[in-house]
């Protein structure tokens, strides 16, 4: 089972784009069959100030994808850090990836957005390894 889970800076857009994703039919018929379902950083024991390494290990622990928006490399904890570790440290191929995207916008990019989002959650294995996905796929 795949769950989804929201950085701290794009709550408010995975919330959209998880609502648009549940009010299609189609799209929310293949998120229940495959058992996805949308979590916080609170259900995982996370919170607020929990550093990007810790959410990254939680993730990868718990087959969690991350959506995000784009986290630069600041420190050696940050996302970006971490992720080149384990891409260097070989520890990326069963790891579920991040997903990375733009601030929504109020197009038809967002439901093309949708699509492309249920599609890599369901199906989950071909992009385990992967590290990083950037969505939509026309981003960055």
């Amino acid at each position: 089972m795949i769950r989804l889970m929201a950085d701290n800076m794009c709550v408010g857009d995975v919330r959209f784009l998880w609502n648009l994703c549940r009010s299609d039919d189609l799209l929310r018929d293949l998120l229940d069959e495959a058992g996805v379902s949308l979590i916080e950083f609170a259900d995982v024991g996370l919170s607020a100030t929990s550093s990007d390494r810790a959410i990254r290990e939680v993730c990868r622990e718990g087959d969690i994808v991350l959506m995000t928006i784009d986290r630069k490399a600041g420190d050696e904890d940050s996302l970006e850090a971490t992720l080149r570790e384990e891409a260097a440290g070989g520890r990326f191929a069963e790891a579920v990836p991040v997903v990375t995207f733009n601030r929504l916008r109020l197009d038809r990019e967002t439901t093309l957005f949708a699509y492309e989002l249920v599609e890599l959650l369901t199906d989950i294995d071909l992009y385990r390894g992967t590290g990083r996905q950037w969505l939509p796929k026309s981003f960055p």
